[in-house]
């Protein structure tokens, strides 16, 4: 059952996470924001590296398909729970 919900967010914030919702999930913001719930829960990651606030977001290499695979089989993981 999906909820509809409204939320705050900081200008900047909401810029990087919808970057990295069109990055790693089509543009669904709402799933970028299951996935990050999720991994703070269940400790799914979508990448080992940490960002710091005060650096500047950079995205991965377009051809990193290893780390395209990892991210398939978290958001695979994620919709197969229960």
């Amino acid at each position: 059952m999906r909820i509809k919900k409204t939320i705050s967010i900081q200008q900047d914030v909401l810029e990087t996470g919808q970057h990295r919702a069109n990055e790693f999930f089509s543009g669904n913001f709402s799933l970028y924001i299951t996935y990050l719930i999720n991994s703070d829960v269940k400790g799914v990651m979508i990448n080992s590296g940490i960002h710091s606030t005060n650096q500047p977001y950079t995205p991965p290499p377009a051809n990193d398909y290893s780390h395209k695979k990892e991210v398939k089989n978290a958001i695979d993981s994620i919709l197969n729970m229960e």
